[in-house]
């Protein structure tokens, strides 16, 4: 009896590791509720942006920068441990009553917690999917291999991408890097802003007003080495000024513009030719940006 006794509790034992063993393979499914499904718009000169949460797994985002193509990411909150392969499927919701839908692809699922990252053409698949009704899902899975499943509900999606859109029609067609050290120059002896100075100004602006990052606006003014010294510093501080005045009247708030002038020092040509000189004949702005 005792040892039929044991025999029982050692098969009780086995069969509670194997539901805990099991439990801890269980497939995990993440989509958000129909009724609260939505898609948000997040729009500036910097960047568009669309995107769904998806409740405890994270967020799916399209989005795309000045300067830079379209991007699908999908956001984990708990970071993927392993690097893997998904699945990506399309399909109907169940009250259409169109077929079950079916995987058109794969893709790379990368550790951390941004698994997928998928260029413009996916991102592009994904879009026209969505806009025409289509739930979109990833299947991937676990070192534990668990299952997990991930969908992106159409909910909306249209009228947010109507607005992402627009967003698009309306960012920066260059990065800071194309802004941040700007040089303008002068004829001799004048602090007059020629059409080409204005217009490199006037993208200095746009710029620095999309971007809350950039906290100076430095602005240093130069000559050639033509005359004499003391009318040197004056000339390069008027052009100095004629800049900082430029973008401030252009909404660039002065507290940002900070304004040096140094005469004929620091030349970056030669001063013994003309090219030179019209190269010294400068103003440069350079933007500070706090990372």
């Amino acid at each position: 009896m005792k040892q039929l006794a044991l025999f029982h509790k050692l098969v009780m034992i086995g069969l509670l590791n194997s539901l805990i063993v099991a439990s801890s393979f269980a497939d995990q499914f993440y989509t958000a509720d129909w009724e609260a499904a939505n898609w948000r718009v997040q729009s500036s000169r910097l960047e568009c942006r669309i995107e769904q949460t998806i409740p405890g797994y994270g967020k799916a985002i399209i989005h795309q920068r000045n300067g830079d193509t379209q991007r699908f990411i999908l956001n984990a909150w708990r970071a993927v441990e392993n690097e893997t392969r998904a699945d990506v499927y399309y399909r109907p919701p169940v009250w259409r009553h169109e077929g079950e839908g079916e995987t058109v692809d794969m893709t790379r699922v990368r550790k951390g917690h941004y698994p997928i990252i998928l260029g413009r053409q996916f991102s592009n698949s994904i879009i026209n999917q969505l806009n025409n009704g289509q739930i979109t899902g990833f299947n991937y899975t676990r070192p534990n291999r668990e299952l997990i499943t991930v969908e992106l509900l159409p909910i909306d999606f249209r009228q947010a991408f109507d607005d992402y859109v627009n967003c698009l029609g309306s960012l920066l067609t260059y990065t800071y890097n194309d802004v941040k050290l700007v040089e303008v120059y002068f004829t001799s002896d004048s602090h007059l802003l020629s059409m080409r100075a204005t217009k490199q100004l006037r993208r200095i602006r746009d710029y620095v007003l999309a971007d809350p990052n950039v906290t100076k606006v430095q602005i240093d003014g130069y000559t050639d080495i033509k005359g004499r010294a003391s009318i040197n510093n004056a000339v390069s501080q008027w052009r100095a000024k004629a800049v900082a005045k430029y973008l401030a009247e252009m909404g660039v708030p002065m507290n940002r513009i900070h304004v040096s002038w140094h005469g004929h020092k620091m030349p970056v040509g030669d001063n013994d030719t003309p090219s030179g000189k019209a190269k010294n004949r400068r103003v440069t702005i350079k933007l500070l940006r706090m990372i």
